[in-house]
């Protein structure tokens, strides 16, 4: 009838205005590193996000959560190497009123399933009862399958990666296998293939790219702003202002997830939770891993997560002058450029301290450490461009007015340069990521802005983060440093 048509009609509206993601799995031989890789821009409002670490099950994982609501998972990866992601589908029929939600069933499975197997049982078991949410399921294992599961509230139909001459399948708010004439998403269902598939033809595909120019896309099937800023007018908006209404970048995309899984000759505690809080075009991606066994402060303090919050004030900077579906491209280039820098250097990091743990897994404490450094890098860069920077301005200047290390990084050895506002001695000390000193200089006596400088030569010493301490009676500084063998 037509009271039902419109209540459905009326229905799909609500849920979309809750939960709208774009997803997408992809299989090891799509990419350039030979990885399966997991995508989510999750599309729910702008409720707090934080990426949580939890042992209260069988298995340990990683999960995005809302800060409040730890009995649910949005995405996550375990030590298993089992990896989740999911959009809501809103063609696969009537939802029922009770059941697991799919947040649940992602919990439970991060807690309890190794593989794609004991994902298809976790489902069996629901089948009869039902599911409260319909939706998309994208996995992948240890193994290097990767499939993608579409869960009506009572079956589930599973497409493999592989099978698909990309080895990339793409989904919005519909289901391949659900109703044709609903498809909620499908713009972005398109603009989303086009632009993995692109990459795929140019061997291009990794998270670096996903991350960079899938997960921030501002265009449209008709419509391409790139290079930013935008410069002309489009959709009636005032020059150089686009709409994130309906593109994959959205006005409500409150945080993304890379799951990037490990090779096979690798361990699966390598796989990697690229975690971005915050709307994609302003959030700058940390690297977790679950052999961490924990998640820095900034991240996620329990009852807040620092990186979210601050990346939410960023982002009014971004929309100010449009509205909050429109930003100002040009505002928008220039925060682009000022973490390209971090962000690459994180990349090029990460990459390096990857091939060095193949051979040797350091301990928890130190993996945690370098997730904090890079935390703690991209913090000090949010900010210099938010207003939060003016807490700073009013610090009294330091004794110690210059320390810095070039370059920076360096894969031989690197030179120190300080400096002092007046007459001191000072101490200076090398310490590795556990707080240990792995080389302590004589005291120095420096006169009143004179320059000094100590070369570093790490000699036998492994890859990874040092820190270079000062210490000049009550004054302590402190700069990272990166040693690439």
């Amino acid at each position: 009838t037509r009271n039902t048509i419109f209540g459905f009609v009326v229905l799909i509206m609500l849920r979309l205005s809750l939960s709208a993601c774009t997803i997408a799995a992809i299989s090891p031989e799509a990419t350039v590193s030979g990885k399966p890789i997991l995508w989510k821009n999750r599309d729910v409002g702008q409720q707090a996000q934080t990426v949580r670490y939890f042992t209260d099950g069988p298995l340990s994982f990683l999960a995005i959560i809302y800060v409040a609501q730890p009995s649910r998972a949005w995405a996550g990866i375990n030590d298993k190497g089992f990896a989740i992601i999911n959009s809501d589908s809103y063609n696969l029929g009537t939802w029922p009123g009770d059941g697991p939600d799919d947040g649940q069933i992602m919990k439970s499975a991060l807690s309890t399933c190794a593989t794609i197997q004991d994902f298809h049982a976790l489902l069996d078991s629901t089948n009869i009862d039902g599911r409260r949410t319909a939706a998309n399921y994208g996995v992948f294992d240890s193994t290097g399958r990767v499939v993608m599961i579409e869960a009506a509230p009572y079956c589930y139909t599973t497409f493999e990666a592989s099978d698909s001459h990309t080895g990339i399948l793409v989904r919005a708010n519909f289901s391949v296998s659900g109703d044709p004439d609903i498809r909620p998403g499908y713009d972005r269902y398109i603009r989303a293939r086009i632009l993995l598939e692109s990459a795929w033809l140019e061997n291009e595909l990794d998270h670096k790219f996903i991350i960079q120019k899938v997960s921030r896309d501002l265009g449209r099937l008709d419509f391409d702003p790139y290079p930013l800023p935008f410069e002309g007018e489009y959709g009636g908006m005032p020059y150089g202002y686009l709409s994130t209404a309906n593109t994959i970048n959205r006005y409500y995309t409150s945080s993304v997830q890379v799951l990037e899984g490990n090779l096979p000759y690798q361990s699966p505690s390598l796989c990697t939770f690229w975690s971005m809080l915050g709307e994609a075009i302003v959030a700058v991606p940390v690297p977790l891993w679950v052999a961490a066994d924990s998640v820095p402060a900034l991240i996620d303090s329990r009852t807040n997560s620092p990186l979210w919050n601050i990346a939410r004030e960023l982002r009014s900077i971004v929309y100010s002058g449009g509205g909050n579906r429109t930003i100002n491209s040009f505002t928008l280039s220039d925060v682009l450029d000022h973490f390209n820098f971090v962000e690459n250097w994180i990349f090029s990091c990460t990459e390096v301290l990857m091939e060095a743990w193949e051979t040797t897994l350091p301990y928890p404490s130190v993996i945690l450490n370098v997730e904090q450094t890079f935390a703690e890098h991209i913090y000090e860069k949010y900010l210099e461009f938010t207003p939060l920077s003016t807490e700073h301005a009013s610090k009294p200047p330091q004794l110690i007015s210059v320390l810095r290390a070039f370059p920076n990084p360096f894969n031989r050895k690197c030179e120190i340069a300080l400096s002092v506002s007046r007459e001191s001695v000072v101490n200076t000390s090398i310490k590795n990521l556990l707080g240990e000193t792995v080389r302590q200089y004589p005291p120095i006596k420096l006169e009143a802005n004179s320059e000094c400088f100590i070369e570093w030569d790490p000699g036998h010493l492994p890859t990874g983060f040092y820190f270079v301490q000062v210490v000049s009676g009550d004054n302590r500084e402190s700069i990272k440093i990166l040693y690439l063998k």
